[in-house]
């Protein structure tokens, strides 16, 4: 064997066994990874979308005690009486 045959074969050894496996292990990390940014993605939305809905029902809540006619007729009665103890009235 000359000196180009064993560099042929000590070069094909070392990306056989040396950077295929690193090349496999990277493309296997960034899979994984991407993975679990889909998967994050995905829960997070769903996460977002609870918590709106949770807010838009408390905001109804609290448009109708607003809106309620006890309320209504509590501010009428403390007008009246605003209207009532001014001086003239």
């Amino acid at each position: 064997m000359d000196i180009q045959e064993i560099l042929i074969v000590a070069i094909g050894s070392f990306f056989l066994f040396v950077a295929m496996p690193i090349v496999i292990g990277i493309s296997s990390y960034q899979e994984k990874k991407l993975k679990l940014q889909r998967e994050l993605a995905r829960s997070g939305g769903e996460d977002m979308r609870a918590g709106l809905e949770h807010l838009r029902e408390r905001v109804a809540v609290l448009e109708r005690l607003a809106t309620s006619e006890d309320v209504r007729l509590a501010g009428d009665i403390e007008r009246l009486r605003q209207r009532d103890a001014r001086p003239g009235a």
